[in-house]
């Protein structure tokens, strides 16, 4: 009986039903609403369950934009280097029409909110041989839209995490990667190739005492030119980002996209504080391994130009 009227049992259970699936549709979309990916994500967080879906959201700059080219296939496309607000950076790819679009709209340095993409293991886009060594790269599709942020977009300049020297040592060839050490030995500026770029080459080092080499070219030597002998001397925290690994000459390469940092404030360059300590105490602990990987380093540059 519903207010004081009969009503017959194959009604009950009609009305029953019908409740029942709205209450059902509705906590349907509520659960819908409260899983989709409303928020923005970081790169680092991305995982294989984000492949499932086309409708993530994302704020990054753009430090790098390709050309437009046809593909293996046949089909248009550009690639980008993006880096987020964690100053974690992923490479993009957009085909076909979208590629026109968004070569005509997006700018290198400029910070966009990206709407509705997705993400493929790298792995399976075989391809194409990635710049930036991750296990997913963003793709823009045909439901994908960007804007520009409302006021400043506050984003790390250094990055939060870095590979091991070990990855370093392994990455292909001509691959970008971000890189943290100590200042141990610095070289004298020289002149190479037909338009005297200067150059210099720096020795960095890790808490296990790995030793790396990296190669400074042209204006990221020359906006710090006053503080290579002092971070020489007081063993400064160094990172270079997008420096492009050369197997060749067996070290790594500032690019026109790199950035230098000196004592950046972070927990990576706090890691060190330990080693620099110990370096101030007894500097002979590493001078001699520098010596020995610079004789190395020379040994094997000699035999590759002969």
């Amino acid at each position: 009986m519903e207010n004081g009227v009969a009503v017959q049992p194959w009604r009950s259970l009609f009305l029953h039903s019908i409740v029942s699936s709205i209450d059902g549709l509705c906590n349907a979309i509520i659960l819908c609403i409260l899983s989709s990916p409303c928020r923005i994500v970081r790169f680092h967080e991305i995982q294989m369950d984000h492949i499932h879906w086309k409708w993530w959201i994302v704020r990054v700059r753009v430090i790098k934009k390709g050309h437009l080219q046809e593909n293996y296939y046949g089909d248009l496309q550009i690639r980008l280097i993006l880096i987020d607000e964690l100053g974690t950076k992923m490479e993009a790819i957009v085909y076909r029409r979208q590629a026109e679009h968004f070569n005509q709209l997006l700018r290198c340095g400029s910070v966009y909110d990206f709407y509705n993409v997705g993400f493929d293991p790298t792995e399976m886009i075989v391809h194409l041989r990635f710049k930036i060594r991750s296990h997913f790269c963003m793709i823009l599709n045909s439901a994908t839209t960007t804007r520009t942020p409302h006021g400043h977009v506050h984003m790390l300049r250094c990055p939060w995490r870095f590979p091991e020297y070990d990855d370093i040592f392994l990455a292909r060839h001509n691959s970008l990667v971000d890189v943290i050490g100590l200042v141990v030995h610095v070289v004298d500026i020289e002149f190479r190739s037909l338009y005297l770029r200067r150059t210099r080459i720096i020795a960095l080092v890790n808490p296990r005492l790995q030793i790396i080499f990296v190669r400074v070219w042209d204006q990221q030597l020359t906006r710090n030119l006053t503080r290579w002998r002092s971070a020489r001397t007081h063993f400064d925290c160094f990172v270079a980002t997008l420096t492009r690994v050369d197997r060749r000459a067996d070290e790594l390469s500032t690019t026109y996209e790199s950035d230098i940092i000196f004592n950046p404030d972070s927990a990576s360059a706090n890691e060190f504080n330990v080693l620099r300590q110990a370096l101030e105490v007894s500097p002979s602990n590493v001078q001699e391994q520098v010596e020995e990987s610079i004789a190395r380093r020379n040994l094997h540059n000699y035999q590759r130009q002969n």
